[in-house]
């Protein structure tokens, strides 16, 4: 499975999750926040845009989990985010996303 090769500018996969859960995970593809439940919600790729990022401090959620695939080429995106979030007045965890 690969993400789709479209723009994505501030689509989320999943966004309603964004008003339904105080927390929600946020993963990289839609596959991937399939199977984290219903609170889960896609990037559509291995960074968040500018425009998700704004959706996503915008929302009423409280806390964020991001749980990207592991891959060391995550790290600084992810840590981006998080540290955007963050600053925004979320809580923010990071975890690695393992399928089994």
């Amino acid at each position: 499975y690969t993400n789709p090769q479209i723009p994505i500018a501030g689509r989320l996969f999943n966004a309603q999750a964004l008003f339904k859960y105080q927390n929600v995970i946020i993963a990289e593809g839609a596959i991937s926040a399939i199977a984290c439940g219903p609170n889960g919600v896609a990037t559509l790729g291995n960074k968040a845009t500018p425009e998700q990022l704004s959706r996503l401090i915008k929302s009423p959620v409280e806390g964020f989990v991001i749980a990207y695939d592991a891959g060391q080429e995550y790290g600084k995106p992810v840590l981006d985010m998080a540290e955007v979030l963050r600053e925004a007045g979320k809580l923010v965890v990071i975890t690695s996303l393992a399928i089994a």
